[in-house]
């Protein structure tokens, strides 16, 4: 590893790139659980591109314009991740860093849009307790953030981590 013809000061930076990968796993996992039955339905498993399950019918869609956006941007994040820990550069060091801080800024915003969700049915953001649906039923449920959002919050924080020590982890040449 090291300079190519071009000019690229290649190597890896493995925290940033555990970031990437982190994050994309965190992709493919349910971001919530809510616990919900509605008929044969069981429970429904929320991740930031889809509703899968009855929830889907209680709020009424199963992909909204807001979470292909998030889904989107966390995407570009873990390119820009990706690509940040194998080219070192002034410009890939903010990208790690912006990457990290953009991820962290769209779990917080899953995680408002869940506890909107939540108090709107009167229902607990996270734990055991009761769903009112707009007083026609009241339904027992237990809700519960998935690893896909903690795995995607620790891509976020790793990747701040990593923008910040970058010189001193970098593999590679200097």
């Amino acid at each position: 590893m090291g300079q190519t013809k071009k000019g690229l000061n290649l190597g890896i930076n493995i925290p940033g790139f555990l970031a990437a990968i982190l994050g994309a796993i965190g992709m493919f996992f349910p971001w919530w659980h809510f616990g919900i039955e509605i008929g044969n339905d069981g429970p429904s498993e929320i991740y930031p591109y889809l509703i899968d399950g009855a929830a889907a019918s209680m709020v009424g869609y199963k992909r909204s314009p807001t979470m292909v956006i998030l889904s989107i941007l966390i995407v570009i994040c873990i390119l820009f991740m990706l690509i940040s820990s194998l080219i070192k550069s002034k410009i890939t060091i903010g990208l790690l860093a912006g990457s990290g801080i953009l991820i962290l800024l769209a779990c917080w915003r899953f995680y408002e849009r869940m506890k909107s969700v939540s108090e709107g049915y009167n229902m607990p953001v996270l734990g055991r307790g009761t769903a009112d649906y707009g007083g026609l039923a009241v339904y027992v449920v237990h809700n519960w953030f998935q690893p896909g959002f903690y795995m995607a919050v620790a891509a976020g924080v790793l990747a701040i981590f990593s923008a910040l020590f970058y010189k001193k982890i970098w593999i590679g040449r200097k």
